[in-house]
C-alpha cells in the first residue's frame, strides 16, 4: 500500500504504527467481503479506507475536513484504487450546510461540529445517512464505520429508524466526553444500539447498550445482528 507519509498531519511515522486501531482492522476483516460495500464515515486521510476497500466490493468514504480530504484523495490515487467513492462533506442529522470547527490544524482528525470556541471553522455540505444511501444508490452495504468526534448523536437520532432491520453492522466510535447534553445524548445513542441483537466492545466483550451510561471515556462498539 502506498501513501504520502510526508503529508501525514503531525505524525509522519503514523503509517508504520502496528497498534493504531488494530481492533478496528480486526473487525473489518471479520465483516467486510467482496459481495458487499461499506461506508467509512470519518475517513480522515484514509487508513481504514485504503485497508477496507481491499476487502469490500466498494467503499464510500466520507470526509468533511478539506486538508484531510486532499490527502485522502492523493493516497487513493497513489494506489490506483477504483472501488472508492469519496463524499466531500459530512453525515449529520439533517441535510444542508453546517460549520465544522477545530482548535488545532486542519487535517489532524480532530475537527468536529461540537468544538467549543473553535479557532477555525469552515462550511461543509451535510447529508443524513439515508440521503447518502439514496445519493449513491447504495443497496449492498453490510458495514458502516462511524468515527465523527461526537456527531454520532445527531446522525443516529436521524438514522435509527432507517437502520432498523437492515442487518448492517455498525462499528461506532462514541465520544461521550464531547456530548453537549450528556444524559439525553447518551440515551439517544443507547436507543439505536438496543436495536441490535449483539453489542460488543472492541476487545470482543459482549455488553448491553446500557454499558454506555457508566462510561466516561471514548469507546468503540460493534453493533451487529450476526455476532462475533
Amino acid at each position: 500500500m502506498k501513501v504520502n507519509a510526508d503529508k501525514t498531519p503531525s505524525n509522519p511515522g503514523f503509517w508504520q504504527s502496528e497498534n493504531w486501531e488494530s481492533d478496528t482492522f480486526k473487525t473489518m476483516r471479520r465483516f467486510l467481503d467482496k459481495q458487499h460495500s461499506y461506508i467509512d464515515i470519518g475517513a480522515w486521510i484514509g487508513p481504514t479506507v485504503l485497508y477496507g476497500c481491499q476487502l469490500a466490493k466498494r467503499c464510500y468514504a466520507v470526509e468533511p475536513d478539506k486538508v484531510a480530504l486532499g490527502i485522502l484523495k492523493e493516497n487513493i490515487d497513489l494506489n490506483g484504487f477504483k472501488n472508492i467513492t469519496v463524499f466531500d462533506g459530512a453525515v449529520w442529522g439533517r441535510n444542508g450546510e453546517k460549520r465544522l470547527g477545530l482548535r488545532g490544524s486542519w487535517g489532524s482528525s480532530m475537527s468536529s461540529f461540537l468544538k467549543k470556541r473553535p479557532k477555525k471553522t469552515i462550511k461543509v455540505d451535510c447529508v443524513t445517512l439515508q440521503t447518502l444511501f439514496e445519493r449513491y444508490n447504495i443497496t449492498d452495504c453490510n458495514f458502516i464505520k462511524m468515527d465523527t468526534e461526537g456527531a454520532e448523536v445527531e446522525i443516529l437520532k436521524s438514522a435509527g429508524e432507517f437502520l432498523k432491520g437492515t442487518g448492517i453492522t455498525l462499528h461506532l466510535s462514541v465520544h461521550k466526553p464531547f456530548f453537549k447534553r450528556k444524559k439525553k445524548d447518551t440515551e439517544e445513542v443507547i436507543k439505536v444500539l438496543e436495536q441490535y441483537k449483539h453489542l460488543y466492545l472492541d476487545n470482543g466483550e459482549e455488553v448491553s447498550a446500557g454499558y454506555l451510561r457508566g462510561a466516561e471515556v471514548f469507546l468503540n462498539f460493534i453493533a451487529t445482528d450476526r455476532g462475533l
